[in-house]
């Protein structure tokens, strides 16, 4: 047990984990986990799967409490009591801690929602996709997280491997079940969950004075000869990331393309494209401008040279900033399958879409008023028609 838990088994000589026969078998040991669990969780019962959810859900639980139960247990070991404990690294913001938490709660959720088609349980499973598994993927890329000095079936380690191994396994699991679908038209979802990370570990590395995510700066880079100053490393490291999610919608957009490739899509007219086009613009316009407010906020903040600023709640405002503007692109996505467009065009509804899209993008607003002038233009002529 002490083996296992134990604080004092250092290894004499500490093993590296990167680019060696070392990591070769870390990859190994993840790649066997993964694969023998989804042949080993092969419920095709709606209960039997629910079961699985919370049994997933509450293992990763108890993993990332015990790791922090097993940090204060060190501290006091070596210090004789709690004061001092880094309360905020130790609970730890970093990407993968936020897709633990975030996985816990989707796996718990998804598990006892009868809807499997609720548009909040299919963003949080896609997030699940592209950021969750990206991180883990990352994080065995480059294996920075395993203590060298502790053997690797210590708690230590081991917490960190399976966790992340999780990260990967939940979301593929997902895929099996089919419950998740992997489509390109969804990559603003993952998208979304970049920013969410982004935003929340930017507003505690500002206000705890740590590095979470590397929202300040990025050894990895650094190590490489990429030294890029705070806060331009953001667009190099989302686009990194994005760039590997790409990939895997890519992939799952083919392996759906190759299936459904016989079936006949439907033809947009035009009065339907143009506010497809406009969901198409707020899409991107909430990833583009979220992250460039999300620099220009934090940037503000940082060079106060306050390392533990109040200010930084403020950098959840491009987070909630985003979010409008995806709901803003939902709800112009409906109104381009709508049939009684030309009526709807009139209503106050419209209207009202029409002045939020000038608050949160004037460009935007400036081309929805387009759209609705010409709309407005064509449904009189619509309407004379039809009384013709």
């Amino acid at each position: 047990m002490n083996y296992f838990f134990g604080f004092d088994i250092a290894l004499s000589t500490p093993i590296e984990w990167r680019f060696n026969i070392n990591h070769l078998f870390l990859a190994l040991f993840v790649i066997l986990v993964i694969i023998g669990l989804l042949f080993a969780l092969n419920s095709r019962t709606e209960k039997g799967q629910k079961i699985t959810k919370i049994i997933l859900a509450t293992f990763l639980l108890i993993l990332e409490l015990g790791r922090i139960i097993w940090k204060i247990c060190q501290h006091i070991h070596i210090n004789g009591s709690i004061d001092g404990f880094d309360w905020w690294w130790n609970i730890s913001f970093q990407m993968c801690a936020i897709m633990t938490w975030t996985t816990i709660i989707t796996l718990y959720v998804s598990a006892f929602v009868q809807n499997k088609d609720n548009l909040i349980i299919k963003i949080l499973e896609n997030i699940l996709l592209g950021t969750a598994m990206v991180g883990g993927i990352l994080t065995f890329i480059y294996p920075d997280l395993i203590d060298g000095n502790m053997p690797f079936f210590h708690f230590r380690n081991i917490q960190t491997v399976l966790t992340h191994a999780l990260l990967i396994f939940v979301p593929l699991w997902l895929i099996k079940i089919k419950e998740l679908k992997v489509r390109l038209k969804n990559i603003w979802m993952p998208a979304l969950g970049f920013l969410y990370v982004g935003c929340f570990a930017m507003m505690m590395s500002l206000y705890s004075g740590q590095n979470f995510a590397y929202s300040i700066k990025c050894d990895l880079m650094e190590d490489v000869g990429l030294n890029i100053p705070f806060p331009w490393h953001l667009i190099l490291l989302i686009l990194i990331i994005f760039c590997l999610t790409l990939l895997i919608y890519g992939i799952g957009e083919l392996i759906f393309y190759h299936k459904h490739k016989n079936k006949e899509k439907p033809i947009k007219i035009s009065k339907e494209k143009y506010n497809f086009s406009a969901a198409i613009i707020c899409f991107i316009l909430a990833g583009v401008q979220s992250v460039l407010m999300l620099m220009l906020i934090s940037s503000a903040i940082y060079n106060q040279n306050n390392p533990t600023s109040p200010y930084a709640i403020f950098c959840i405002f491009p987070f909630i900033f985003g979010v409008l503007l995806i709901y803003l692109g939902m709800e112009y996505l409906k109104i381009s399958k709508n049939e009684n467009l030309y009526n709807l065009v009139s209503s106050k509804k419209y209207s009202t879409l029409l002045i939020i899209s000038f608050v949160l993008n004037i460009v935007l607003g400036f081309y929805q008023l387009f759209v609705y002038l010409k709309l407005k233009t064509a449904s009189k002529h619509f309407n004379f028609q039809q009384l013709k």
